[in-house]
């Protein structure tokens, strides 16, 4: 796919994998990636994968490779190296409504927390369910 960088291109955030930057419904502003300089260690970009485009935020750089390693600031775990050519936009801006969205890196501390956070809620939660399930197994009968 080629992208122009001299245009910006709006999209609608969908998905909870970008929280608390991101959230589901969230207008995302993106320039066109038209080379691997232009692209730092804490930009939210967007990569095609199976013909979706996924943001990300970019948490490691490998020059040597010409790779980029990404996350969703929800998530725990990185996802597999992605050739820098394979970053199509990079995010200029976010706007929830009206209200610009900050997109600074997730490093920050506080981001940090509640990035943990939503990931402790997401995994709690699967965790309370299945406590209750359990809770409403009875005993067998000797």
């Amino acid at each position: 796919m080629t992208v122009d960088p001299s245009r910006l291109l709006a999209t609608r955030f969908k998905g909870g994998s970008m929280a608390p930057t991101l959230r589901d419904g969230d207008v995302i502003l993106w320039r066109g990636n038209d080379g691997h300089p232009a692209v730092h260690v804490g930009d939210v970009v967007g990569f095609f994968e199976h013909e979706r485009l996924v943001a990300h935020r970019v948490i490691e750089l490998d020059a040597q490779r010409d790779l980029a390693t990404t996350r969703g600031d929800a998530h725990l775990s990185s996802d597999p190296p992605l050739a820098m050519g394979d970053i199509a936009y990079v995010a200029v801006a976010a706007l929830r409504g009206q209200r610009p969205v900050p997109l600074g890196p997730i490093s920050d501390p506080l981001r940090l927390s509640l990035a943990l956070a939503h990931e402790a809620r997401r995994v709690g939660g699967a965790l309370r369910q299945r406590v209750r399930r359990i809770a409403t197994l009875r005993p067998p009968k000797h």
